[in-house]
């Protein structure tokens, strides 16, 4: 009987001393080892390539045990615990330290292993393959593969892009193999994602595959953190730098029957030109020398008026919310009153072009009411010759053929005036 109530209390310590806190010893602890699949315990270096993701076990874990796994740079190296198992990937080349934390109450141990992971260092190119106005997102299939370039007003350089609101730019991302010093095209497929960072860009971003479209509503400075990829390559980071401004304004003039960016007016005489701009409620202004020439706008209609012989210029300013301001200079030479001359004579048709037949005579009569000096010249005087008498010319045709006269009147005061009258000859008819 005492035997048993010995038996009995043994079993009651022993109970009493495992709740008190027995724990696992430290060498036992030391004991535990990280092993491969051949059962070989992990060497203080291991080396892995890019992507490359491996799985080791565990030995000699007690129950009362915690594990506890680290990765020193969490960006290239990627490690969890998962029943008895530790399983790591490889994320970026370099260098990292897996840890692993043993501990059993106030025994614990760490142990370190060095993982070196081989990959290949990628550069980001990036160009820029179209621009143009923001599409719908039904239209973003065209904009992403464009037929042709539209590049429009944006430019891109080292990474800045330079873009107008309401616009949108698609860029292409391509890959150079840097790992030894010297740049080579990557040999395969390019990827582009968003980074995890926050943005700051104020639009919308479309990603497909090695491109993007980026589309800008509004002026601005924004920044867009972005990540290149290549199987078997470090990722790399990119960050674009993108100026939104405002759009151009444009002012575009029009005139019937003469150059409106070079028009000439006689003295005393005004000209209307009509102007264009991008938008109704664009607020036009003109401003002119006021020596030369005057001008006024009103109703998107520029009227310049001459005041004396010179060249003088009109600058006319653009305003319209939402677009940059914009100013067009335009130089205006004035002259004095062109002297009047009409041409007159009983066959002459539209566009001053006479028909005559070879030994036919005709008399023009010049009309020069101011009597200034006339003069005439014939472009073929075989074919036609002219005889001037006074205000008249007495025209006989030679031969057939087409010929030109042109004629002058001239006076001191006045501009010259000049025109030409088309002659075309016809054969006699033989009998």
């Amino acid at each position: 009987m005492k035997r048993y109530i010995k038996l009995l209390l043994a079993a009651v310590g022993a109970t009493i001393l495992l709740l008190s806190g027995c724990t696992v010893p430290q060498e036992d602890i030391a004991e535990i080892k990280l092993t491969g699949p051949d059962g070989a315990e992990l060497a203080s270096i291991s080396e892995m390539t890019l992507g490359e993701s491996r799985s080791f076990t565990l030995e000699g874990v007690p129950e009362q045990v915690e594990v506890g796994i680290i990765s020193s740079d969490k960006k290239l190296l990627q490690a969890e615990y998962v029943d008895g198992q530790v399983q790591i990937t490889a994320l970026g080349g370099g260098s990292a330290i897996l840890t692993l934390e043993l501990s059993a109450e106030e025994n614990s141990i760490s142990k370190s292993y060095e993982i070196h992971i081989d990959a290949r260092r990628l550069q980001a190119g990036i160009s820029l393959i179209d621009s143009r106005p923001i599409l719908d997102e039904q239209q973003l299939e065209a904009a992403f593969y464009p037929e042709k370039e539209n590049l429009g007003g944006a430019t891109f350089a080292q990474n800045h892009l330079e873009l107008q609101a309401s616009n949108q730019a698609t860029l292409l991302f391509t890959g150079f193999d840097i790992t030894d010093g010297e740049s080579a095209p990557v040999e395969g497929a390019v990827s582009v994602r968003a980074a995890d960072n926050p943005i700051t860009f104020d639009g919308t971003y479309y990603l497909s595959q090695d491109r993007i479209i980026l589309q800008c509503p509004r002026p601005g400075q924004y920044t867009l953190d972005l990540v290149v990829s290549s199987k078997g390559y470090t990722d790399t980071e990119v960050q674009l730098q993108i100026s939104v401004s405002e759009p151009s304004q444009n002012i575009a003039l029009s005139a019937k029957g003469f150059d409106a960016y070079l028009p000439t007016i006689e003295v005393g005489t005004s000209i209307i030109l009509d102007v264009d701009t991008v938008a109704e409620d664009t607020q036009l202004s003109a401003q002119a020398d006021g020596s030369i020439v005057t001008a006024a706008v009103e109703n998107n209609r520029l009227t310049v008026t001459a005041i004396q012989e010179g060249t003088g210029s009109v600058t006319l300013t653009a305003i319209t919310p939402g677009y940059q301001d914009a100013q067009l200079t335009i130089p205006i030479k004035s002259v004095p009153e062109l002297i009047p001359m009409t041409i007159l004579a009983d066959e002459l048709e539209r566009n001053n072009i006479l028909h005559l037949t070879e030994g036919q005579t005709l008399p023009l009569t010049i009309l020069n009411p101011k009597e200034g000096d006339l003069t005439c010249e014939v472009a073929d005087p075989l074919l036609l010759s002219a005889i001037q008498k006074g205000n008249k010319l007495e025209l006989e045709a030679l031969a057939a053929g087409e010929t030109e006269i042109q004629i002058t009147c001239s006076r001191n005061g006045y501009s010259t005036n000049t025109k030409s009258v088309t002659v075309i000859i016809q054969e006699a008819a033989t009998e």
